[in-house]
């Protein structure tokens, strides 16, 4: 068993989640096992100071990039997203964006505060898996995915099962289902992943981009100074939920409430002065919700989301792959810098 599947055998995701995340993630390693750069560092975390904040810098920028390679080009930003829906659209507002992105817009400018710019970054997205176990179609002889193809040759979608113990089966178990879906995302590739290339930030953009978030910082140390932190009742219900601190706002619920309300787990990076791109986000959508989640530091008491769960296991198997790729790598680049001092 591989590093990357490993984590997602090992992970609480339901079995019919599991399946759908080895079926995409041995079809990512795919999209990927041809494109051989260096693999510089996977997860890379940043800080660097938000210049107009004071001298020295009162604030820094803080983040992580998912993955940063280097091949002829120059040094490329890889960025993972899942979604679900059609991934194949690359004049898709969505991939549109991403040319003046603010988060990527960030990468470019710690990576280049640091020294060692990004030449060009690839927003590397993969579909979600929809479908569920269905009925097996009894099927004319020896098709594909039919209880006559377990029955003929002991197998499903080409791959041998356990025939005895599948003849019975007029629904699929989790491990036909995972067959199922591994042939679906192995025929049609395109349909499930999609990676786009976007070209690196100029220095007017960089520019642009330290200025933002020095004035999102100074807007902070003005809220803080005279409590202007006033609601933004237009993001009450943004992207068809509610906000989480609804009840706060309300008044039908206290900030002290054991029930309800925990410390919220913050990161290494967090801190009283750092400005995350979620942090910046959360800031612009409303105040009233960047004090409850970053001045009182509290976050409601609630299980994850299952799309949530389902992406960070599966991200996590993609840095398993990505560090898997660097550890390989490592006698080879050792090899050619004994090459060079030589």
């Amino acid at each position: 068993m591989s590093d990357y599947t490993r984590a997602i055998d090992h992970s609480d995701l339901p079995p019919v989640e599991k399946q759908r995340a080895l079926a995409l993630i041995e079809g990512y390693v795919s999209q990927w096992k041809d494109y051989q750069p260096e693999v510089v560092e996977v997860e890379r975390e940043f800080r660097v100071p938000i210049l107009g904040t004071g001298n020295p810098p009162r604030w820094e920028y803080v983040g992580k990039i998912d993955l940063l390679c280097r091949d002829e080009d120059g040094l490329i930003l890889i960025e993972h997203k899942t979604k679900t829906g059609d991934v194949n659209k690359p004049h898709d507002p969505y991939y549109r964006k991403l040319d003046f992105d603010a988060q990527l817009s960030g990468y470019h400018l710690a990576q280049f505060a640091m020294g060692d710019p990004v030449v060009r970054t690839i927003y590397d997205v993969t579909r979600k898996i929809a479908s569920r176990p269905k009925v097996i179609p009894k099927g004319s002889e020896g098709a594909l995915g039919t209880r006559s193809e377990i029955e003929t040759f002991g197998s499903y979608y080409g791959v041998e099962t356990l025939q005895k113990a599948a003849e019975g089966l007029t629904k699929e178990d989790d491990g036909l289902y995972g067959m199922r879906v591994a042939h679906e995302v192995s025929s049609d590739p395109e349909k499930y992943f999609f990676q786009y290339a976007t070209t690196g930030r100029t220095k007017e953009q960089l520019v642009d981009t330290m200025g933002q978030l020095a004035h999102i910082c100074l807007d902070i140390e003005y809220a803080e100074a005279d409590g202007s932190w006033y609601q933004n009742t237009s993001n009450c219900l943004s992207y068809g939920s509610v906000c989480e601190y609804f009840d706060l706002c309300m008044g039908i619920s206290q900030p002290d409430d054991p029930a309800k309300w925990q410390p919220r787990k913050g990161t290494g990076l967090s801190g009283n002065r750092t400005l995350s791109h979620s942090r910046a986000t959360c800031w612009q959508s409303c105040r009233r919700k960047a004090y409850w989640r970053y001045r009182e530091k509290i976050e409601p008491i609630k299980p994850d989301s299952p799309a949530l769960r389902f992406g960070r296991v599966f991200h996590l198997a993609q840095e398993a792959y990505w560090n898997w790729r660097k550890r390989c790598q490592q006698p080879h680049q050792k090899r050619k810098q004994d090459s060079k001092d030589s």
